[in-house]
């Protein structure tokens, strides 16, 4: 555990020099340092294609990091009293630069196997915490505004 933390302490240093860095995601973590949670933190971590994905929470919050190349991709933030009043909390960002599109979020319980995204059904990529659970799928193209989703 104590390496898990120190691989996800240097990442988070060295992405928050990263020039391919949104504004948003560098304020995320920014935040995340700034709280020192990575110390007391339930972190998950998977790979997924040269992706490195770490999910964590801490009182108040739900984190979510993806890195490329010990490069931020993205990053957000869901407070876990918005997931008390909506169930459910999604959240699309893009990452022109790299050609990558996300749509990620969370929900307080195991109930969502699928999500619609304009009609099309997708199968989303689930990391499960203590009481919450993360949910994300990548695109490869950017994905047609309005975004409707509903879950199933």
């Amino acid at each position: 555990m104590k390496i898990k933390l120190c691989f996800l302490s240097c990442f988070i240093l060295l992405a928050s020099c990263s020039h391919d860095s949104t504004k948003q995601s560098t304020n995320i973590l920014k935040d995340f340092i700034d709280k020192d949670i990575i110390k007391r933190s339930e972190i998950v971590e998977i790979k997924q294609d040269s992706k490195m994905i770490y999910s964590l929470q801490d009182d108040h919050h739900l984190y979510f990091f993806v890195f490329n190349d010990h490069k931020l991709l993205f990053a957000n933030k869901i407070i876990k009293d918005a997931l008390e009043i909506n169930p459910i909390y999604w959240e699309y960002s893009e990452n022109n630069a790299k050609k990558l599109y996300l749509i990620s979020g969370g929900f307080k319980n195991d109930e969502v196997t699928s999500l619609d995204i304009n009609k099309n059904t997708y199968f989303p990529n689930i990391i499960h915490l203590k009481d919450y659970t993360i949910f994300f799928e990548f695109f490869d193209k950017r994905i047609d505004l309005p975004i409707n989703i509903t879950f199933k």
